[in-house]
């Protein structure tokens, strides 16, 4: 370590050291970054809200590109959580600090970004049934 560098010197060679060695993104990759800022998880929909009424009340922050609820695929009924895509990655981040917290039909809603669900294994599922002797 040079002289009268220090700590904060060190720090600031690494992050520079580091900025060069770093590989650029590739074009997929920053359109999934883009992805993850815009889709957000809304979480504890009232059962009773449907999914115009969510894109309406989203759509109060700013352009919706897609909005989804998710129903039971037997019965029809919601889950209570949704997912709204905005096409700016600003709205969505309004949407987050205007909307989560909101107090809807006595359900205190959730919004924060969504995860990108993990790709699925192609290795197969094996399923062991144990029947008792009889």
């Amino acid at each position: 370590m040079a002289a009268g560098t220090g700590m904060a010197g060190d720090v600031a060679a690494m992050a520079a050291s580091a900025s060069v060695h770093s590989q650029p993104m590739a074009p997929g990759d920053m359109q999934e970054e883009g992805d993850r800022k815009t889709n957000l998880i809304v979480n504890y929909l009232p059962q009773t809200m449907t999914q115009e009424e969510i894109r309406s009340l989203f759509s109060s922050i700013g352009e919706v590109e897609s909005c989804k609820l998710i129903r039971d695929k037997v019965t029809g009924q919601s889950l209570g959580y949704g997912f709204v895509n905005y096409h700016r990655i600003e709205d969505a981040s309004k949407a987050i600090q205007t909307l989560n917290g909101l107090r809807l039909q006595n359900k205190t809603i959730k919004v924060s970004y969504a995860l990108q669900a993990a790709k699925r294994s192609r290795a197969p599922t094996y399923m062991f049934l144990v029947f008792p002797n009889t």
